[in-house]
């Protein structure tokens, strides 16, 4: 299958953006490239995407959902090929993502106030996209931007990627969706992510997403930021500070004790995965309200 997603720099889009530089190949069905609009004369993010109904969910979030939130960036435009070959969105463009940023510090871990600071942000805009009735079921520090270096906004937090989101309940009845166990859709989409360490507990379990599974996702980042790795992974893919020359041998990691509900066991080889021995996730679990002030105020110096 030809990957048209994939386009060389210099090529035009619609006759309008000119790509200049390469974000991010992601899988095959998504890049995402800084490019020149001929029209305005700006640089934007462009992403393209080959899977037309993920292109469409996320373009109607940015257009109608998200679009007057702070933190979130603002869709500049659409397009979809008339042949459905790739679609096409334009995006302000950003800085660097957090993801990239923690690579560049020492020893890969942020200070524990530059990890509250952020944790705060991020914190805000998972509320903030939650009480637009979406999930965004993508938590990690590649789906969190700064804004552009020496902008005003350098020091925003910015959430992006929603091909995956998906809306938890109806915006006017609020009934929310149903709880599922061995959940086919949640399994496929966790396989489109990658099965990223980022997955909740709950999820890689096949249990339908909710809230409290970004939130879930988030904690994960504060480890991370303040560990430099999560202690269920190792490899470079996943702990920039991991040594190169332990790259190819491996490591039994345990943890005496995860809470005081269960105990993580972790295996052997680079695909670690978390086994989880604590009560099953009830239905009436997916309509828990987050205490979001409590959380916000423990993320504060």
């Amino acid at each position: 299958m030809l990957v048209y997603a994939r386009k060389d720099i210099g090529t035009f889009i619609a006759g309008r953006y000119m790509i200049t530089e390469v974000i991010t190949h992601r899988d095959c069905e998504v890049s995402v490239y800084v490019a020149t609009d001929t029209i305005a004369q700006e640089e934007v993010a462009l992403k393209l995407n080959t899977a037309r109904h993920r292109f469409r969910c996320e373009a109607e979030f940015y257009d109608d959902s998200i679009r007057d939130l702070e933190g979130f960036p603002r869709m500049r435009w659409a397009w979809e090929h008339c042949f459905c070959y790739f679609t096409a969105i334009a995006l302000d463009r950003l800085g660097p993502s957090l993801g990239a940023l923690i690579k560049e510090v020492e020893e890969s871990k942020f200070s524990l106030k530059t990890t509250l600071q952020i944790m705060n942000q991020v914190i805000t805009r998972i509320q903030a996209l939650h009480e637009r009735h979406i999930i965004h079921r993508g938590i990690k520090p590649d789906n969190f931007c700064i804004g552009m270096p020496g902008s005003k906004t350098e020091n925003t937090v910015y959430m992006i990627d929603f091909d995956h989101a998906k809306k938890f309940r109806d915006p006017l009845t609020h009934l929310h969706i149903p709880y599922r166990e061995e959940n086919d859709v949640g399994n496929s989409s966790q396989t489109s992510l990658g099965v990223h360490p980022w997955t909740s507990l709950a999820v890689d379990q096949r249990v339908e997403a909710s809230r409290r599974d970004d939130m879930e996702s988030a904690g994960y980042m504060a480890v991370l930021f303040l560990k430099g790795c999560l202690p269920w992974c190792y490899g470079r893919d996943y702990c920039p500070s991991y040594p190169e020359h332990l790259e190819s041998k491996r490591i039994n990691v345990s943890m005496e004790k995860y809470d005081q509900n269960a105990d993580i066991l972790l295996r052997e080889g680079h695909q670690s995965r978390i086994s989880l021995r604590r009560p099953p996730r009830r239905a009436q679990d997916l309509h828990l309200l987050l205490p979001f002030s409590q959380i916000r105020r423990r993320a504060r110096l």
